[in-house]
């Protein structure tokens, strides 16, 4: 079934900052599951190309408040959104967490930890030239193949589950807005039939298809490349929806979005 994982950014410098709902983090993590988010991930470090990059003691300063509260309140529906290991340690500290690294676990103390604490792990992918830069990624806007998102995506996927991840507990997401050109990130909403294709998997990674099926998430949601694929505002609902549609038929199993109560149509049918 299809799963909805809610975006909590605590940042101002989030590109959701000007148009997310009133409220404190808390509140809105609270109102996005009572909406129908199965998760919610908490970010407090923003990756958008305008970005200030923090250090780790800014950045878990800002989550330092929630993170406990909700992992008591709604256990096991929890994910934290970082890049630091240091922060991803403290976070675990508290509780079962799911680690979303935009930088596709380019910090090997990031697999550490996944396997000493047996967590789920979004594998989000940032070209492999990036060499874990960020905004290296959003300077260099030039991959525009996904069968390339996808071999580098199994290639961290085979380190992880060589140092001991298990591989249940891998979720793909290609990276939509890290590193591509606008046509690819339009082709990145498909990605999940591209990673369920059992003859490229067997050509890119033949051990791939004799293990569990790989899981993908898509991150679509109010990113610049909505308003270049299907005209009008990046915020605009019905474009949103849509793009979450294409994703979801196309063989998805996550949505990573702003507003879950705007897909709910989608865990219906």
């Amino acid at each position: 079934m299809l799963q909805l994982i809610a975006i909590i950014n605590t940042t101002t410098e989030s590109i959701d900052a000007d148009t997310r709902p009133g409220g404190s983090a808390l509140e809105r993590a609270r109102q996005a599951l009572a909406d129908g988010a199965h998760w919610v991930d908490i970010g407090g470090q923003a990756t958008n190309p305008w970005a200030s990059q923090g250090d780790v003691e800014t950045e878990w300063k800002s989550i330092a408040d929630v993170l406990p509260t909700l992992l008591n309140e709604s256990p096991g529906r929890i994910s934290l959104d970082t890049f630091r290991p240091e922060v991803a340690e403290q976070a675990l500290a508290s509780g079962k967490i799911i680690i979303n690294d935009v930088t596709m676990f380019h910090d090997p103390r990031m697999i550490e930890l996944a396997v000493a604490h047996s967590v789920m792990c979004i594998v989000s992918h940032l070209p492999l030239a990036a060499n874990g830069s960020i905004a290296w990624a959003h300077g260099n806007a030039t991959m525009d193949d996904e069968t390339d998102v996808l071999r580098e995506l199994l290639e961290r996927r085979r380190q992880m589950i060589q140092a001991g991840v298990n591989p249940d507990h891998i979720i793909l997401d290609p990276g939509i807005g890290f590193g591509k050109t606008s046509k690819l990130n339009r082709k990145l909403l498909e990605f999940g039939s591209l990673a369920t294709d059992r003859q490229l998997l067997h050509k890119l990674d033949p051990q791939a298809v004799r293990e569990p099926t790989i899981k993908v998430l898509i991150g679509h949601s109010q990113k610049r490349m909505i308003a270049e694929a299907f005209g009008g505002d990046k915020t605009d609902p019905i474009a949103n929806q849509k793009a979450g549609q294409i994703a979801a038929k196309a063989g998805a199993s996550y949505l990573r979005v702003h507003n879950p109560s705007l897909y709910q149509k989608l865990i219906d049918q």
